[in-house]
């Protein structure tokens, strides 16, 4: 049996029960509109059906805590005089708050969410007022400190730092600590949650680390395991071998029921190679896919253009994925690398 056989294998046995809790990476963000790590992708979040967003917490110069992911906010900031890009690299580290608030927005489409750059109080507000639960990436004990006040036992720890890890759970007992442990022995990463106690697992972004064995002793063990930002196809690989949350620019599990606008079904049918079925959706401000597909044979499937996904031999898949859009006309392809059958195909598209 071939890797990705045994991956789509595990798939079909995937219950909807047992599907990822998303997080939205640094906020639902949407490229050129809604900025990444500020409160108006927070209520995005809302929108879409997450239950929470990753955020990263830093100090300034004079420690107040904003959020921001990069060194310097040149990527994802404008000056607030003229909208032009900022020439020179500010560092947040290096410049005190009230400078980098009044010189300074977000980049956006949209004049309202040109905001100066968040502080984490307001994050933690706007959390707080659409219900949505913040995955803090940092080792600042300070951020938790404030999430604890403003949010209870409510929000997610994250970092690679266990001794910070460590310094969370003397505050909350029930908060979710998600722990990046880097390369560590799989036993010694058990031993280390037992002893932090509490509700808590393990986080990576190495594909290579998150194999089914290792996610299978993590859960066995009572623990929960995250992939961050896999790509495609990597992120439905990680929900086959069994993780249980997901944090990611697009995947998309909401937790409640959204309203279905199309779907799209093909029957059985004989694909020749070189053969391509393709399917559009209806075009939607905010919108996603769901795709299941049963085929037999060599094909590509890609979705929205861009996310490629390789099936071979005989596979079934319960549930491919689920991705978010914005603004666009959905699509999905299917390319018969050899001469295939496509048992079932079972596309639905959801309103937001």
């Amino acid at each position: 049996m071939t890797l990705i056989s045994f991956i789509i294998s595990l798939l079909t046995l995937l219950p909807m029960q047992s599907l990822p809790y998303s997080v939205a990476h640094r906020g639902c963000h949407i490229k050129g509109y809604i900025p990444e790590n500020s409160p108006d992708g927070v209520a995005m979040a809302k929108r879409y059906g997450f239950r929470a967003i990753e955020c990263d917490v830093h100090y300034t110069r004079d420690n107040q805590l904003i959020i921001m992911h990069d060194r310097t906010i040149n990527r994802t900031m404008v000056n607030a005089s003229d909208l032009s890009p900022i020439a020179q690299p500010v560092e947040y580290a290096k410049t005190d708050l009230a400078e980098l608030r009044s010189k300074y927005v977000l980049a956006s489409s949209d004049p309202a969410k040109r905001r100066p750059i968040p502080t984490f109080a307001e994050e933690l507000e706007a959390c707080k007022k659409y219900g949505i639960i913040p995955m803090m990436h940092t080792p600042h004990f300070e951020a938790y400190k404030m999430a604890k006040k403003v949010l209870g036992d409510n929000f997610i720890a994250f970092c690679g730092q266990y001794d910070s890890l460590k310094q969370v759970r003397t505050l909350s007992k029930n908060c979710l600590i998600l722990w990046d442990p880097d390369m560590a022995p799989a036993d010694e990463v058990v031993r280390k949650l037992k002893e932090l106690g509490g509700p808590c697992g393990v986080t990576s972004m190495r594909d290579y680390l998150l194999t089914a064995d290792y996610i299978k002793t993590m859960r066995d063990a009572g623990f929960e395991v995250q992939s961050s930002i896999f790509k495609t196809p990597l992120e439905v690989e990680s929900i086959a071998k069994g993780a249980t949350y997901v944090l990611s620019d697009f995947c998309l599990f909401p937790f409640k029921p959204v309203k279905m606008v199309k779907k799209l079904a093909a029957s059985a049918r004989s694909l020749q190679a070189g053969e391509r079925l393709t399917f559009t959706g209806k075009k939607l401000q905010y919108g996603s896919l769901e795709l299941s597909i049963d085929v037999k044979g060599d094909v590509e499937v890609i979705v929205n253009g861009k996310r490629h996904y390789q099936f071979k031999d005989a596979q079934s898949v319960k549930r491919l994925g689920s991705w978010r859009f914005y603004d666009r006309q959905p699509t999905v392809e299917i390319i018969a690398n050899t001469a295939s059958v496509v048992n079932q195909l079972d596309i639905k598209e959801y309103k937001y």
